[in-house]
């Protein structure tokens, strides 16, 4: 069986949607990657922009272009609304100056417009699907210790950190694993059709 580094290296398409797979399957809220933005990658984009129609729930706002580069935050709304849909988060958030009344969109917006801004947000933490814990401890506003980095930093109890990370990964893994399957069968150029997204259903 070819490796995942193997589909990467001969198709932009497949491996694009191999790193956000966790959030492809609604089990992580979502991602922000860069990815190439030059005149040889332009028809590429147009590729994945069309997979990700076909992929139940899913969006994707681009932040920037720059450099070569196009900053990209993919996301699952349906997960997305489910971790920020919470309490503590909201009024984590509100702290930030998010809105007063919660909206998908609106939090959406808010995120949008600080990525665009000059100063990074890392709370954005939270959007990605990290513990509220960990992104206040990141951030400074908990007294709570780092006490290990798997994908991010962890403060405090490892534990629910460490079940976090590993669901995603895992997640991320198999539907790695459904990609490879579904290009060893001849139909990598289908990845956008319905055909495809009958098929992920498996995860």
């Amino acid at each position: 069986m070819n490796s995942t580094y193997d589909t990467c290296a001969n198709d932009y398409l497949t491996c694009l949607l191999g790193r956000i797979g966790a959030t492809l399957a609604g089990v992580k809220p979502a991602e922000l990657i860069n990815v190439s933005s030059g005149d040889d990658a332009f028809g590429q984009w147009q590729h994945v922009k069309a997979a990700i129609k076909n992929f139940h729930d899913m969006d994707y706002i681009v932040i920037k272009v720059k450099k070569g580069r196009r900053q990209v935050l993919f996301y699952h709304g349906a997960a997305l609304d489910q971790t920020l849909n919470s309490y503590s988060v909201q009024l984590f958030l509100k702290s930030l100056g998010y809105p007063e009344n919660y909206t998908l969109e609106g939090y959406l917006d808010c995120l949008v417009e600080k990525l665009r801004g000059e100063s990074f947000p890392h709370e954005i933490g939270v959007f990605l699907g990290y513990p509220l814990k960990d992104v206040k401890g990141f951030l400074g506003y908990s007294s709570l210790e780092m006490v290990q980095v798997k994908g991010w930093r962890i403060y405090g109890n490892r534990e629910p950190s460490l079940e976090t990370y590993h669901k995603f990964k895992e997640a991320k893994e198999e539907f790695q694993n459904l990609l490879i399957l579904w290009g060893e069968g001849g139909n990598n150029k289908s990845i956008e059709s319905d055909g495809f997204r009958e098929s992920k259903r498996a995860l």
